[in-house]
């Protein structure tokens, strides 16, 4: 608790030290803790921008933007098409680098342009132990990661959130952009996107938690939780999520016996 609450007050020395600041804002556990420090800090002396693109599940942009609203923090929204940059397209395992290189150059840019002297990101202390070829394009740019900075991690960051701002994310499942559903080399399209925008929104409905939808062309391959798996064999919701599918343009809607674990794509591409 202790060594938690140095690390909180060192993360707020590290952002008083900046001018009018920007953050990148998903809505998210890290970039939501990060902004309600900013406001306590700079009152309303910084800038949230938070990038509105079809990568993105529009379920988040949603819940970000509302947040932002109820926070009374000033924010803008930046139209982003990463589908117009070719090696994002073409899909490979640095892909990230590409979309971030060009999303926050934006970023800086919009940023520049309502007075910001940075631009903030949400990275943390365990993400650079993680494959983020993103985070290359970060320090390129020389984006801030105050969070990273001051080697906050993700629980930490979680327990912070709930006992001391009460924040409503505290507890919220990480997310990612859809991109991320696509197995690598497989071309990025906006019909992909969409599917499984949609797809995922009728999960959420149904009581779905933890999960991804993964697209493989004629095939969608979903993976659970382990506690999730049972939700599957309730009354009608197997043949639910069988329409869905189907409705949406795959022929065959398939459940992954392997439980869901952040970073399977990866894994799987350096599986021998």
């Amino acid at each position: 608790m202790e060594d938690i609450l140095i690390k909180f007050n060192n993360l707020k020395k590290i952002v008083s030290n900046l001018n009018r600041p920007a953050i990148a804002f998903s809505g998210g556990v890290d970039s939501t803790f990060l902004a309600r420090v900013l406001k306590d800090v700079h009152k309303s002396n910084f800038l949230a921008i938070t990038a509105v693109s079809k990568i993105f599940p529009d379920n988040e942009i949603k819940d970000a933007v509302e947040w932002l609203s109820n926070q009374g923090i000033d924010y803008i929204t930046l139209e982003y098409e990463p589908l117009e940059i070719e090696e994002f397209v073409n899909n490979p395992p640095d892909r990230c680098y590409f979309c971030k290189l060009n999303l926050f150059s934006k970023l800086k840019d919009t940023a520049a342009k309502h007075g910001c002297t940075s631009i903030l990101d949400g990275t943390n202390y365990d993400d650079i132990k993680d494959y983020r070829p993103g985070l290359k394009a970060l320090e390129e740019l020389n984006v801030l990661s105050p969070l990273k900075k001051a080697m906050l991690t993700k629980e930490e960051i979680r327990y912070l959130s709930k006992n001391i701002y009460n924040l409503p994310t505290y507890n919220k499942i990480t997310t990612t952009c859809l991109a991320t559903r696509i197995p690598y080399y497989s071309k990025i399209t906006l019909h992909k996107l969409e599917q499984l925008n949609s797809f995922e929104n009728k999960m959420r409905e149904m009581g779905f938690k933890v999960f991804r939808a993964r697209h493989h062309d004629d095939i969608l391959r979903i993976e659970l939780r382990l506690n999730e798996y049972e939700k599957m064999l309730n009354p009608g919701v197997r043949e639910t999520v069988v329409e869905t599918g189907i409705n949406l343009g795959f022929k065959y809607i398939t459940l992954d016996l392997e439980p869901y674990v952040s970073g399977n794509l990866y894994r799987k591409l350096n599986q021998k």
